[in-house]
């Protein structure tokens, strides 16, 4: 149990300085001429913290509507070593207005507390999970994934399998897709993830000529995330009737509610190479919105081609939606999100994707997901200057840990 005590000092010392640069909020004055805020910290200072923490629900309720006296209600009942109650207080005040950084880093240190006291009671699967979520909430938070070593790493699995049709204006062509991704995390921060991606039966109208192929695509990757950084190794392998491209790409994320994406691939396809830079700004505005810009650098067949970036995430409960557009021209443009690479042989000009997905439900040890995407690219190669081509996927993915299986 050390680890908890030295997890409690470091939240304490958190909370103490929140204390001294926050102004207590107004209330009615107490008989002995302190507010509420004022008695309970009095309070806990001289060691009566289920006093304090008394005082502040008689005058904010059990679950306050303001956020520093319920992040104030969080600490107190982390203190009390109360973790269900520390989690369920820290995740509302996540959500309330001017949440600060200090509610993410009590919400993991709670869920450490609940993970230890999960493997006090032999629930090693339910210490597992709450492990899990404290990385997942703040990475730099170590002791979760000490705890994690404790009870042993859990085998996650979330396969995804995506299916469409992708239609070009020019020749009134079509074909149909097919897309597997599965990523594995192996340790809390390795993991391994492969993919595949196929588009065949193409078809046209008649008496013209069908715009695309039948194409695969293959990539493996090596992901290694620690704190605020995560590391990631791809190979791609494309293959269709020009001949087979080949080639891989390196990925950096640095940073938590605002950092920075960098990738850099390298292709080889026939009679040509192909070589991208990626470096994109991120940043979270609050636990709901997510925005990133930057721009794609692409050196194709002797030629520099520059385009804008720019990814935005809307979350909304089960909901989350995202939206990813670019201006410039682009050809083989990889994205090691998926991975995949997002346009074919031909060059766009401009275009962009809509991603919906939504959460239908959760059971130990496993969690399912919907997503739907529509993508509109303008194609950009001479010969068909002012035409696009469209795709519409649906995908689900389920993702488990050995706790389920």
């Amino acid at each position: 149990m050390n680890r908890i005590v030295s997890v409690g000092r470091v939240v304490r010392w958190l909370a103490v300085v929140a204390v001294v640069v926050c102004a207590a909020p107004a209330s009615a004055q107490s008989a002995s001429g302190l507010s509420p805020w004022e008695n309970s910290v009095l309070l806990e200072s001289q060691g009566r913290r289920s006093e304090a923490r008394d005082v502040m629900r008689a005058a904010f309720g059990p679950r306050p509507a303001l956020y520093d006296p319920c992040v104030r209600l969080a600490w107190l009942s982390l203190q009390l070593a109360d973790y269900p109650e520390a989690i369920a207080l820290y995740r509302r005040a996540r959500e309330l207005a001017g949440a600060l950084p200090e509610a993410s880093t009590g919400l993991a240190y709670a869920l450490v507390g609940e993970g230890y006291a999960a493997v006090s009671r032999g629930a090693l699967a339910e210490a597992r999970r709450a492990f899990a979520e404290a990385h997942t909430v703040d990475r730099t938070v170590t002791s979760a994934r000490d705890g994690t070593v404790l009870v042993g790493a859990s085998l996650q699995l979330a396969p995804e399998l995506w299916t469409g049709t992708i239609n070009a204006e020019r020749n009134t062509s079509s074909a149909k897709i097919f897309y597997a991704h599965i990523p594995v995390q192996i340790t809390p921060d390795w993991g391994v993830r492969v993919a595949y991606r196929s588009v065949n039966s193409p078809a046209s109208s008649a008496g013209t000529t069908g715009f695309f192929g039948a194409q695969t695509e293959k990539y493996a990757a090596l992901v290694y995330d620690e704190g605020p950084t995560t590391w990631q190794a791809v190979g791609v392998q494309m293959s269709n009737v020009l001949g087979s491209t080949t080639g891989g790409a390196l990925g950096l994320r640095y940073g938590g509610g605002t950092g920075i994406t960098v990738a850099l691939s390298a292709m080889s396809r026939p009679g040509a190479t192909n070589q991208q830079a990626i470096p994109m700004l991120f940043h979270w505005f609050g636990p709901k919105v997510y925005a990133a810009a930057g721009t794609r650098v692409t050196s194709d067949s002797g030629q520099t081609h520059v385009s804008g970036l720019l990814d935005l995430a809307l979350i909304q409960g089960p909901v989350q939606l995202d939206v990813r557009a670019h201006a410039g021209n682009e050809r083989a443009a990889i994205d090691l999100a998926g991975p995949t690479i997002l346009s074919f042989g031909a060059g766009t000009s401009s275009g962009g994707a809509l991603t919906a997905q939504y959460k239908i439900g959760s059971t130990s040890g496993s969690m399912w997901h919907v997503f739907a995407q529509g993508q509109y690219e303008r194609l950009a190669v001479p010969a068909t200057d002012g035409a696009w081509y469209r795709s519409l996927s649906v995908g689900v993915r389920l993702t488990m840990t050995d706790d389920k299986r």
